[in-house]
């Protein structure tokens, strides 16, 4: 199934070289590129918050990956939804 869908974007993207003068990114590449002081941040809170909340060495196979799809959703959502209001952190 994976293989699938990245043969798809592969044809995508040739199509879209070919035929188009933009370049495609994906919307979650462009806000990571935005605001990656604001990633960077986001994600250092957030694997203190799951060190200090759970056990890590004593957590199931299964609840990891629930973890792990929790973080990621959770720093993609917020760095997309900063992104989306054009909010910038900067130092």
């Amino acid at each position: 199934m994976i293989v699938l869908l990245l043969c798809v974007e592969l044809v995508l993207r040739t199509l879209n070289a070919m035929y188009l003068t933009t370049s495609y990114v994906p919307v979650i590449l462009d806000a990571i590129n935005y605001n990656g002081l604001a990633f960077f941040l986001l994600a250092n809170l957030l694997t203190g918050l799951v060190n200090v909340s759970v056990r890590t060495l004593y957590v199931d196979t299964g609840l990891s990956v629930v973890i792990l799809c929790g973080y990621m959703l959770t720093l993609c959502w917020l760095t997309h939804l900063l992104h989306r209001r054009q909010l910038r952190l900067r130092l």
